[in-house]
């Protein structure tokens, strides 16, 4: 027997690494349709894709600030960091991992709660993350300031009612 740590707090071995990039990217190869992407790629779509990332994916992938998404690091393997590291794979093979996931990982089939149409927006958006249109890339960056000041919002309230809770 192969000695292996099957525990998901040990970061995965070399070996374990290799084998399952080989198997991805043989899989990846057999199975993502070769088509392009169907939806026009405007500003109103990156956009759409934009609001879809963020409401479903920078919990794991990462979000505007670039900074690691805890929770996405929590997984085994850890999610990969897709606005820190924008992925090198074609749209059609991101298509087919957000479409039908990717087994034995964190990584759900999407296509049960999302449909084509909206896979390809947000598709669209993860492609271009390092060349966004300026109006489009404006909104990705006026959007993290909304969400940090949405934060200490919450937090002040929360704090406000915990305060007002447990004054004399």
């Amino acid at each position: 027997p192969i000695p292996m740590d099957s525990s998901a707090t040990e970061p995965p071995s070399d070996v374990e690494m290799r084998l399952a990039k080989i198997a991805l990217n043989s899989s990846l190869a057999r199975r993502a349709p070769r088509v392009g992407n169907p939806i026009a790629v405007t500003d109103s779509s990156l956009l759409r894709g934009m609001k879809i990332y963020r409401g479903n994916c920078a919990g794991c992938h990462g979000g505007v600030d670039r900074a690691p998404a805890p929770f996405g690091l929590g997984f085994y393997p850890p999610a990969p960091q897709l606005v820190a590291h924008p992925t090198q794979r074609s749209e059609a093979e991101l298509f087919y991992l957000v479409r039908n996931g990717i087994r034995r990982t964190g990584m759900t089939a999407w296509s049960s709660v999302m449909n084509d149409d909206d896979i390809w927006h947000v598709v669209s958006f993860l492609h271009r993350i390092d060349s966004l249109p300026p109006a489009v890339d404006s909104a990705w960056h006026t959007l993290q300031h909304d969400l940090a000041r949405a934060d200490r919002s919450a937090h002040s309230t929360a704090l406000d009612v915990l305060t007002r809770r447990w004054a004399p």
